[in-house]
């Protein structure tokens, strides 16, 4: 690898990036909708969210914002009657 690739290379890296996040997004959105159909379903994932635990420091603060950040995407779809 060249200095000269460099930019090309982070560049790829962004774009693919982006395109993991956006996949992302998209199934937490996705889940969510599909559990709003099935509000006992929903309880028992946001319960099992819960108990999920880390080996270590960091993956523990790691773990802890990626439970609360698909806790809230799940509650802010309304479960259907």
């Amino acid at each position: 690898m060249s200095e000269t690739n460099l930019p090309q290379l982070l560049e790829h890296m962004v774009l693919n990036l982006r395109t993991i996040y956006a996949r992302s997004t998209l199934i937490e959105k996705t889940l969510a909708h599909i559990l709003a159909a099935d509000p006992p379903l929903k309880s028992e994932v946001i319960k099992q969210l819960q108990l999920v635990s880390a080996s270590n420091e960091r993956d523990k603060v790691d773990l802890e914002q990626a439970r609360l950040h698909l806790i809230e995407v799940l509650n802010a779809v309304p479960t259907k009657k």
